[in-house]
């Protein structure tokens, strides 16, 4: 069965920012006065008969507050929200769908004010408590249809301008310590996720036995709400501060991820499912989505089973899907117009809401990590293991290339760009862009690795059975970290100096050792140094037998599955200065991703080194000193903030 009531003009009009917005003029002279006195006492009287009448509750309003009631009723269901200030009334309708109880409320011409006029004057309380949770039905869940494959084959450079000028203001967010509510006492919290910046409103979720409760929690002790889905375990997985909307991760009997619901009204006091839908799989195996992001304007990015696809979270339908690699999560512009997916050794920017790819640029990194854009839009950051690059998109320039002695995402995660210089990779490691040195390390909570949240605001949540809060990384200015450093015992090698070389070959590898040192040199002196053999600094290099691998391929001839076992050659490159390693760098042998021929000759031809390795090797322009490679020191992030 299906409910007749159409929601989908519900829910598109949950995430528009502009609403309807009503004042009411006043004048100075005394007549005016007395009859405006008149006219207020009429219009209350209006609307408590009103309310009387439909079995209503209005809480009482004064001179100067803000505060929120509702009217419930057979004719009008959704918020209003009155406020006097400055002598002025303001009446907000929230919901624009029932003509007939807005002409009940209007009584006087008004002006529609714009959002940032109504935010001069306007900021909303949030409700109080309530102690009885409100029961949500989850409806039954859409199939979301096959969607559009997209073939990611642009490799020209982006042509459209991908910054974007909707940027979420966090400057006055304030998340303090909190005791958390839930029930049963004895489950366990997800991570909260922010529901409204300016009141410091999270949501969290807690399942037990297959229901769900939702808290909706302000940064007042004991004022929260309580949402209850019956029958279903349903983990909030992302929001949209500046709606207060939800989207939920439906998960199966055994505790896998089944489908997807996005709930409206949570802030409001007047929650719903507004839609759910099932999320389509190829393989038999349990279903883990491991990335899902609710955007601005509906869509929702899910990656999982090697694939990622965009369903419009209106009605569910699967819009559109492409491969990536696996483990790859996307990056997300600020304003959620474009995502930069890994593909092909290329990093393309794809519109998320149709599957446009506007371009790409060259990929750096390491493809199955995930790609974050600056701030402003204008820049990629990606990582693989060590090494961090950071490319221009609209001439697919390098603008910072960084290679530490530290694995800067081991686990994946989020990366917090939070200004134009300041960046925290996914491993904790705060890096100032315009030095090119890491300045501090944040030991941070495992769990935070999946949490996708708004990684531009710096503020990560942690949670345990009896507290939440939110933290605020880098909890110290960054160029006053970077100014204390010795400058002239940061650099230990930079571009200009001379380093020796050595080669040496290991195992069974065969190979030119002379050639090998020519090829190092032509990479040392690309990359601004020289070659001596009287050096104090020493660049080493080994070629060695790799572990034995099995990799896997598709016959397009016979379309069956065929695994070559093999051992490639594997090269591991140090630069060491004063017995102390600055920095190093691994190359072995890979299968392409298409063979043309068979598989044992291509696997054999890995088996050694080609004439030309580390001839396109390139190095740092400089090497920072040992004690300054993995910052000036550390923090721990706990429920109690950063110490």
């Amino acid at each position: 069965m299906t409910n007749a009531h159409d929601h989908r003009a519900d829910l598109t009009a949950s995430f528009e920012p502009m609403r309807h917005f009503m004042i009411l003029q006043s004048e100075s002279d005394v007549r005016v006065l007395i009859r405006r006195l008149l006219l207020s006492c009429l219009l209350i009287a209006l609307i408590a008969q009103l309310v009387q009448s439909q079995d209503s509750e209005i809480n009482e309003i004064q001179v100067g507050d803000y505060v929120r009631f509702e009217l419930r009723g057979n004719t009008y269901q959704g918020p209003v929200i009155q406020a006097t200030t400055n002598g002025r009334l303001l009446i907000v309708d929230v919901s624009v769908d029932d003509r007939k109880s807005r002409r009940q409320v209007k009584r006087e011409a008004c002006v529609r004010l714009t959002p940032a006029e109504m935010n001069s004057v306007f900021k909303p309380v949030p409700p109080a408590s309530k102690s009885e949770p409100i029961e949500l039905t989850m409806p039954t869940l859409a199939e979301p249809g096959e969607g559009e494959e997209i073939a990611l084959t642009n490799e020209q450079l982006p042509s459209v301008d991908v910054s974007s000028p909707t940027v979420l203001d966090w400057s006055g967010f304030q998340a303090g310590k909190r005791r958390i509510n839930k029930v049963p006492f004895d489950a366990d919290p997800d991570l909260p996720y922010v529901l409204d910046i300016s009141t410091g409103t999270v949501v969290y979720s807690v399942a037990s036995d297959h229901s769900t409760d939702i808290f909706v929690s302000t940064d007042r002790p004991s004022d929260y709400r309580l949402v209850r889905i019956k029958n279903h375990t349903v983990r909030i997985a992302d929001t949209l501060p500046q709606h207060g909307v939800a989207l939920g991760l439906i998960r199966d009997e055994t505790d896998h991820d089944k489908g997807l619901c996005v709930i409206t009204g949570l802030s409001t006091g007047q929650p719903r499912v507004a839609s759910a839908w099932s999320l389509p799989k190829q393989k038999v195996r349990p279903l883990y989505c491991h990335y899902r992001r609710l955007l601005p304007d509906g869509s929702v990015v899910c990656v999982y089973e090697n694939t990622l696809r965009v369903f419009d979270g209106r009605d569910g339908r699967l819009c559109w899907h492409c491969p990536v690699p696996a483990f790859f999560e996307p990056a997300v512009s600020q304003g959620g117009r474009w995502l930069a997916i890994a593909a092909n050794g290329r990093l393309f920017v794809v519109e998320a809401s149709t599957g446009r790819c506007a371009g790409s640029i060259p990929n750096l990194g390491k493809e199955t990590m995930q790609p974050c854009f600056s701030p402003d839009g204008k820049m990629l950051a990606v990582y693989g293991e060590n090494r961090m690059v950071i490319t221009r998109i609209n001439d697919g320039r390098v603008v910072l290339d960084h290679q530490a002695n530290v694995d800067l995402a081991p686990f994946g995660g989020e990366s917090l760009w939070t200004a134009p210089a300041v960046l925290v990779t996914p491993g904790g490691y705060l890096m100032d862009l315009r030095k090119n040195m890491l300045v501090w390390k944040y030991q941070l909570p495992a769990d935070v690795n999946e949490w996708m949240g708004a990684p531009e605001s710096g503020w990560i949540p942690i949670i345990n059975d009896d507290w939440l809060s939110f933290v605020r990384i880098p909890h110290q200015d960054v160029t006053q970290l970077s100014a204390a450093v010795d400058q002239n015992a940061l650099v230990a090698i930079q571009a200009g100096d001379s380093l020796r070389i050595e080669v040496e070959i290991k195992d069974d590898v065969r190979g030119d050792v002379d050639a090998f040192k020519a090829n190092l040199t032509k990479a040392l002196e690309s990359s601004g140094y020289r070659q001596d053999i009287s050096a104090e600094a020493l660049l080493k290099a080994e070629v060695v037998r790799a572990a034995e691998r099995t990799d896997h391929y598709i016959n397009f001839g016979t379309g069956k599955t065929e695994s070559i076992t093999y051992r490639p050659f594997g090269a591991r490159v140090t630069v060491v200065h004063r017995g102390e390693e600055l920095w190093s760098a691994n190359q072995a042998g890979n299968l392409n991703y298409h063979i043309a021929g068979g598989l044992q000759r291509a696997a054999k031809q890995l088996e050694q080194p080609p004439a030309n390795l580390f001839q396109t090797m390139q190095l740092p322009r400089r090497f920072l000193s040992k004690k300054f490679q993995n910052g000036l020191g550390k923090s721990s992030v706990s429920i109690d903030g950063v110490k």
